[in-house]
């Protein structure tokens, strides 16, 4: 840590005493997902992807059952949740949570794990799995223009 924010002071051309701040925050190891909703309704969900075309996976979140097909309150009439699809604490471990091969051989990691589970093209695999929705944030948020009064 100390070699790094050495660095920091020279790339920003700062005195050796002068203090850098950091921070840190535990890092979510899943697959990133974005929910689509429109006037509340749930209507995608999608990988990353390369960043700009992710694939589509709706029919295996809705087998989570923690992400709702609603929202309730004054939501926008477009509205992105980001989060990602996780392993439930302790389930990567058990081996009844994987399938066929994966169960004999062990499943590698919890990331590529649930990756996996959300390219299934059967979604009772899926359900099958103990994963998680864990949402951290918003992208596209949009409320509706206003209409015009009648005169």
């Amino acid at each position: 840590m100390v070699e790094f924010v050495q660095r920091v002071r020279r790339f920003l051309v700062l005195p050796d005493d002068t203090p850098v701040a950091l921070t840190a925050e535990p890092k979510i190891d899943g697959l990133s997902c974005s929910l689509r909703y429109e006037k509340g309704r749930w209507v995608l969900a999608a990988t990353r992807g390369d960043g700009q075309i992710g694939e589509d996976v709706t029919a295996n979140i809705r087998t989570l059952g923690d992400v709702p097909e609603r929202l309730e309150g004054d939501a926008p009439a477009v509205f992105e949740i980001r989060g990602e699809v996780v392993y439930e604490q302790g389930g990567f471990r058990r081996p009844e949570c994987a399938p066929g091969r994966e169960r004999r051989q062990g499943l590698r990691n919890p990331r590529n794990s649930a990756a996996g589970s959300l390219r299934q093209i059967d979604p009772e695999v899926t359900r099958a799995r103990p994963l998680r929705f864990l949402a951290h944030g918003w992208g596209e948020a949009r409320r509706c223009r206003p209409r015009p009064r009648p005169a």
